[in-house]
């Protein structure tokens, strides 16, 4: 099976994402960059995104929109969303759902408007649309090829700052001007924050003030070939005095603008009169100008996902946690802490519901693989006829269905951890293969002639009796012995006095949304939480509070 977005617009399907969980990041908005963009003036330009947790759960946030959103009907500023829920903005409705799998999508950049998706435009830079763009306008070589050096650095260059300083330097070689500056409007124009500069190193980085509030008035590009003489900057017959102290003659303002309006200036000009660019040159000025809008605003829309990501990562860390004040905890995070920075293989025991993937997480979390990936699979729930495939992936026509090549999960993972829940219920064949992978840090996908490299730490968690396993010869001894560290963690049963802690807990974390007015456990609350038996553990005391609505 695999997760689909589905959009709707007033019932009506409009479109769908194939495979979100190829998606780590969604971003949903009005804006053009984002993964979704809903054409609507009730959606924000960066209204919501949701973060990849595991086939069947996104964590969304929202973006600081005006008009926030609802989940399932309520409205919710963060949280977990599963299959079946419905994420309404604006107009549309938003369902993740199950279906069988297919071949994948190859595009995940869509665009819609409220009256059809056919008649909806995204605009984002790609070569070959650029290419198309200039056969309009018809650039001389010379042009072209400088427009090439700078949508070759934008392509070359990963960092924006340095990105911006290579383009003014290369605008600096091709004109010859005495200044280029690249300039961001911020505070409505009141405060100018100069972002790259190229120009001769006696010469002080200074923009006339008027010739700004020109540009900014008139929304086009400005060109002057001798400013003093410009009746464009004389007030009652005087030239503003802005231009007299900076002795400029020729100079050209071309606006940049995002989100249809002027946020920043591409900025040349030169202390003779003379006339800096030809007709040509405009042109081509006006096609750089649009392609650092673009950047810009690219760059903007990255800035705000990242910060988006890391809230989001602040809050998960602080749900997926292992919580307990008693003897037996304090010693396993002492453990947890000792061993998280190393790469050794783990086997994490106990009962369903002890919380072994929130130690898992809690590992990766403190690890050197943490800002890699932290792939989850769960060996129970998946057909023993597709495990192989899901973990080393297949090459395509190795079985039926088998419509193209598909890279496995622990590929996917490569450089951070693999969390394998279950790992009891691997047939024996699999446990052979999974052998391998650790001895020989390489996996074979089905239906491949030749192994691929993996660089993946394995942490694996079981709720059965390995060694009892291994006597029934259910379990492989030497697979076993590869698990260097083996952590236990105890039933809920056995650490009761861990509940209080739990407990208040998990009333912190539902409380927002199921009973605000309850601040605090009651003591009889309490007695009767510790004197529960707890079979499921964490994850029964989780559900309960949530189903009791925290009326304990």
């Amino acid at each position: 099976m695999r997760t689909v977005l589905s959009i709707y617009n007033k019932g009506q399907t409009l479109h769908k994402i194939e495979d979100i969980t190829l998606l780590t990041v969604v971003s949903i908005g009005r804006y053009r960059y984002n993964n979704i963009q809903l054409s609507d003036s009730k959606v924000s330009r960066f209204h919501a995104a949701l973060f990849y947790e595991d086939e069947e759960k996104y964590f969304f946030q929202d973006l600081g929109s005006q008009n926030g959103l609802l989940i399932n009907g309520e409205k919710r500023d963060y949280g977990l969303v599963i299959v079946g829920d419905k994420i309404e903005i604006g107009d549309f409705t938003l369902i993740l759902q199950k279906q069988a799998k297919k071949a994948k999508s190859k595009e995940h950049k869509i665009a819609i408007s409220e009256d059809s998706a056919e008649n909806a435009a995204t605009t984002a830079f790609s070569p070959v649309a650029f290419q198309e763009h200039l056969i309009d306008r018809k650039l001389d070589p010379e042009g072209l090829f400088v427009l090439y050096r700078i949508t070759h650095l934008a392509n070359l260059s990963s960092d924006f700052e340095e990105l911006l300083q290579l383009i003014a330097e290369e605008l600096y070689k091709a004109f010859k001007p005495d200044r280029v500056l690249i300039v961001a409007l911020e505070n409505n124009g009141e405060r100018l924050n100069c972002l790259a500069k190229a120009q001769r190193e006696d010469v002080e980085v200074r923009i006339s003030r008027t010739m700004l509030n020109y540009l900014r008035e008139n929304k086009q590009i400005l060109v002057t070939e001798d400013a003093l003489a410009d009746e464009k900057f004389k007030v009652r017959g005087k030239t503003a005095k802005s231009v007299l102290e900076l002795k400029m003659k020729a100079a050209v303002c071309i606006p940049l603008k995002w989100d249809g309006e002027i946020r920043g200036v591409l900025y040349m000009d030169s202390f003779k009169a003379r006339k800096l660019f030809e007709d040509k040159d405009l042109q081509l000025l006006v096609l750089i100008g649009e392609e650092l809008s673009m950047l810009i605003e690219r760059n903007i829309l990255y800035k705000t996902i990242k910060d988006a990501k890391a809230v989001l990562e602040n809050l998960l860390a602080a749900r997926d946690v292992v919580i307990g004040n008693s003897p037996a905890i304090k010693d396993i995070l002492i453990k947890a802490g000792r061993i998280a920075k190393t790469d050794i293989t783990i086997l994490i025991t106990g009962e369903t519901g002890t919380g072994k993937g929130n130690l898992a997480k809690l590992l990766h979390r403190n690890s050197k693989r943490k800002d890699k990936p932290f792939v989850e699979i769960n060996c129970s729930a998946i057909p023993d006829n597709l495990l192989e495939s899901e973990l080393f992936g297949h090459k395509k026509g190795s079985f039926t269905h088998a419509t193209e090549d598909r890279i496995g999960k622990l590929v996917y993972a490569n450089g951070g951890t693999v969390f394998l829940d279950e790992i009891g219920d691997l047939s024996l064949m699999h446990q052979a293969k999974l052998l391998k992978v650790i001895e020989d840090k390489i996996v074979t996908p089905v239906g491949a002639n030749t192994s691929v490299p993996v660089d993946v730490r394995i942490i694996a968690a079981t709720n059965k009796d390995i060694e009892k396993e291994i006597r029934d010869s259910k379990f492989r001894q030497d697979l076993y012995a590869r698990f260097t560290i083996p952590i236990h963690l105890p039933p809920l049963r056995d650490r009761k006095e861990d509940i209080p802690l739990l407990a208040g807990y998990f009333l912190k974390i539902l409380r927002p949304q199921h009973n605000p007015a309850i601040k605090k456990l009651s003591n009889k609350s309490v007695d009767l939480l510790q004197n529960y038996d707890w079979p499921n553990n964490i994850r029964e005391s989780h559900t309960s509070g949530k189903a009791g609505g925290l009326n304990l």
